[in-house]
């Protein structure tokens, strides 16, 4: 019958020990008509993190994208280094995280001593058989008394298991634990031997049964250390599963229960976890901060600030949250925790616009010996702030030192960042090197997809020839629409730099119904009108510059749109509503475009012959931008305007000035009005010296034809010469004074060879007797260089005879004189020059003819 009950009690234990591990965790037993407390309940979603996680875009940065993300580290889970060790080291302890040789006066009372248990290699650990039953003579089985009490044998099983879970031999261990919950189920000790039990199952890597243990466990016991311990455990399962709830609800236990200061420690940050994972903010931060609040030897600290700093941020006290990363940045701590504060400070100041305060934060992590994950992070940020500050030379001379441990991902964007920041500063080459060089490195990073477009512009820039082919490379490969239409708008800027206007322009018009930015689209609407305009399609211009100006009336480029507009309305001849234009530019004194305006209004009202309003514009003009591009063009116009109203005195300084500042346009139409000034004010002085000085303007004969005068009856022959030249030399123009007297100043001038021609054309329409004598003399003189006295002598005979008295008449008699003097007949000579002595009261040739006679 004692066997039989004792058959039943074990079958009793089993059939309790299999209920406990099979039965569901949400179905906790009842103990003691007392209800424990759910082991877990249903997990609620994780919380949003209290900064970005994501890495934003490596394209250019715009100003309104994050100019960087941070990553929150894997922190791992809160680990008890002293009391809770991975694996029990050392000797035993009363500790219910450390297997100990004997019971411990708390929770049991244990003996003072024990036995030396021998361990074999076995396994297999002896100890003193109890003893056996005897038979009595009828073969009754009769128990004898046992040596030692049942509590005495509970504790003792109770210390072998202990002894062999100290040695870390966890699957006797584990035997010796479940046959003592078995035989001694109600020995004091079970909840060290349940919680060791899980332990052994852990250890041995049995997850399902540890973890049906920890369960077990704390349905039978709410209380104590061992059942602190083992909330702990099951809190570690439920947090990795993601079951917050039920999670916190085990860490709240552990920590109440927990004789250990880091134990305690420990499960009040992971409490704190749970309800930052349950999106309990307030219960959160009053968690970590109880964790803050121990200084010493407490290494949940740092995690525990670092979160209450990311809950500020969370809940949009940026400036709570700054002041908490950066106090952490700047203050004695770990490299790592520094690192991640300073980090997450610079991103919160980027995000407040404070850039160069983040350049700090990002240097201090840059100088710290071991940053650890953020060294990357810090760099990557560094170079994003410096290009958006416009540093590029700093941008591209960090990308030659980068951190061994940059991921290929950052490495990508660094390059593409260096690549940007060369095309940026100008540096077209270096910047299509580089881009070169991330597309064979990374061909498939976000970076890389990038850089194939901006590769393009440094092409462009680089006015590379293989541009056009690169573009239809690109478009055949590219099916994002947006892309593509980048990329042809580059074509049409291509083109468009080249002056190839009529190729543009429908690449223009067509990028106004692909996918573009609004942005890019109204600039390609704009290139479009000057495109139609440069080619001679003012009304397409207009129409163009309608729908520009329509759509963007608030448009910075709107002066310029206007200034096309009347331009193209210039072009077409609608004068009035290009004035309209002009002047709504011409109204405001901040425009760009009010000077083009002024010049083109002053040309309009030219056109319409209105010269007095023409001259008060041009005017304006030179009073308002004396610097203009146009001010050659509006000094000439007034001195156009002076000359065509005769007042020539006052249209020689513009006309001078015009020439001065726009030679190219105005050296000779200017120079040729200063000239006709001069003639007409009779300056000869300055006259001559103006067409000496501009020898390629065509002087108009009847100037030249009255400086050769003037010469000539002044005596400066080699003047007269110059200047009659031109004149002879076109027959249509040339009168037969000209002849003559350019005839007579070569003659003085000993060139009687060239005159000789000259004379004779003279002498083919000189009718008129004093004209012909005139010539005849001429050619007398010339016969006389040429020695033929007799044909000189017969010449100046037949002019006397024209002109039997008069000037021409003493001209005859002294060359007669000069002709006989010449032969030698000096006799002849001399009555003739005393002839002209005698009969002529002259000036000039009275004191010749003595002066000759006297010779």
């Amino acid at each position: 019958m004692i066997l039989h009950r004792t058959a039943a009690i074990l079958l009793l234990a089993s059939a309790g020990l299999s209920r406990a591990q099979t039965a569901p965790a949400w179905q906790p037993e009842v103990r003691r008509a007392e209800a424990t407390r759910p082991v877990f309940a249903q997990p609620t979603p994780e919380i949003r993190r209290a900064l970005p996680v994501d890495s934003p875009s490596p394209g250019g940065q715009s100003p309104s994208s994050p100019i960087f993300a941070i990553p929150t580290p894997s922190r791992p889970a809160p680990e008890i280094r002293k009391a809770l060790p991975v694996e029990p080291t050392g000797s035993p302890s009363s500790s219910p995280f450390v297997p100990a040789p004997e019971p411990t006066a708390s929770p049991e009372e244990s003996p003072a001593q024990e036995a030396e248990v021998p361990y074999r290699p076995s396994g297999r650990v002896e100890v003193d058989p109890a003893p056996s039953p005897s038979s009595d003579k009828n073969g009754d089985i009769r128990l004898s008394p046992a040596t030692r009490s049942a509590e005495d044998a509970a504790a003792a099983e109770l210390q072998l298991a202990n002894s062999i879970y100290a040695r870390k031999v966890y699957d006797y261990a584990l035997t010796e634990y479940e046959k003592f919950l078995i035989v001694h189920p109600q020995a004091a000790g079970r909840d060290m031997a349940l919680f060791r039990l899980a332990e052994c199952h852990r250890m041995l890597g049995n997850r399902d049964a540890a973890r049906n243990g920890y369960e077990r466990l704390l349905m039978e016991f709410q209380t104590g250390e061992f059942a602190g311990a083992g909330a702990y455990r099951l809190g570690e399962y439920l947090f990795g599963e993601e079951k917050f709830e039920p999670a916190l609800i085990q860490f709240n236990l552990a920590a109440a229960e927990a004789t250990s200061d880091e134990v305690r420690l420990s499960a009040l940050y992971n409490l704190a976890r749970c309800h930052a994972r349950l999106d309990h903010p307030e219960k959160a931060d009053k968690a970590y901060g109880e964790v803050a609040e121990v200084k010493t030897d407490n290494p949940y600290r740092n995690y525990a600030l670092l979160a209450l700093a990311e809950s500020a941020a969370a809940a949009g006290r940026k400036d709570e949250a700054l002041e908490r990363f950066s106090s952490m940045a700047t203050a004695p701590g770990p490299d790592a925790v520094r690192a991640e504060a300073a980090v997450k400070a610079a991103a919160l100041a980027v995000e407040s616009g404070q850039k160069k305060k983040a350049l700090k934060f990002f240097e201090l992590v840059l100088g710290l010996k071991k940053p650890g994950e953020w060294k990357p992070v810090a760099f990557l940020g560094s170079m994003r702030l410096h290009y958006d500050l416009g540093d590029y030379k700093i941008v591209s001379t960090m990308a030659e030192h980068p951190p061994m441990t940059l991921p290929d991902e950052a490495a990508a964007e660094m390059l593409l960042l260096s690549a940007n920041s060369y095309r940026q500063s100008g540096n077209a080459r270096a910047a299509r090197a580089t881009y070169d060089r991330l597309l064979i490195q990374f061909p498939e990073s976000a970076p890389s997809q990038n850089a194939r477009f901006h590769r393009l512009v440094s092409m462009y820039q680089l006015n590379d020839p293989a541009l056009w082919a690169e573009t239809e490379k690109f478009l055949k490969e590219s099916t994002n629409p947006r892309e593509r239409a980048q990329v042809h708008l580059l074509q049409a800027e291509a083109l468009f730099k080249d002056k190839k206007y009529a190729e543009a322009g429908p690449i223009y018009g067509g990028l106004l119904t692909e996918e573009l930015s609004d942005e890019l689209k109204t600039k390609a609407l704009f290139k479009l009108g000057w495109c139609q305009s440069q080619t001679g399609d003012a009304a397409g211009a207009v129409k163009t510059f309608n729908e520009y100006i329509t759509k963007n009336p608030k448009s910075p480029t709107l002066a310029s749109a206007l200034i096309q507009r009347g331009l193209a309305l210039q072009q077409g001849r609608d004068y009035p509503a290009a004035l309209e234009d002009f002047n709504r530019l011409i109204a405001d004194p901040k425009s760009p475009e009010r000077e083009l305006a002024l010049q083109q209004k002053a040309l309009i009202l030219g056109q319409q012959k209105d010269y007095e309003a023409m001259i008060a514009v041009f005017k304006e003009l030179l009073a308002d931008y004396p610097k203009s591009s146009a001010a050659g063009q509006a000094n000439f116009w007034i001195g156009w305007a002076a000359f065509e109203n005769k007042d020539y005195k006052a249209a020689l300084p513009n006309l001078e000035a015009a020439r001065t500042l726009d030679p190219g346009q105005y050296t000779e139409r200017a120079t040729l009005r200063i000239i006709l000034c001069l003639y007409y004010l009779q300056d000869r002085d300055a006259l001559v010296k103006t067409i000496a000085k501009y020898p390629s303007v065509a002087v108009p004969v009847e100037i030249t034809r009255w400086l050769g005068r003037q010469s000539f009856e002044d005596g400066d022959y080699a003047a007269a010469e110059k200047f009659l030249l031109p004149v002879a030399a076109d027959p249509k123009t040339a009168d037969p004074e000209a002849l003559i007297e350019l005839a007579e100043a070569q003659i003085r001038l000993g060139k009687n060879a060239a005159a000789g021609p000259i004379v004779a054309r003279y002498l083919e329409s000189a009718r008129d007797p004093s004209r012909r004598a005139r010539g005849l003399q001429a050619q007398a003189a010339v016969a006389l260089a040429g020695r033929e006295f007799d044909k000189a002598t017969q010449l100046c005979d037949e002019s006397l005879l024209l002109q039997p008295e008069g000037r021409l008449n003493a001209e005859g008699r002294l060359l007669t004189g000069e002709i006989a003097f010449s032969n030698g007949n000096y006799p002849d000579a001399a009555r003739a020059f005393m002839t002209v002595a005698v009969l002529y009261d002259d000036a000039s040739l009275t004191p010749r003819a003595l002066r000759r006679a006297a010779d």
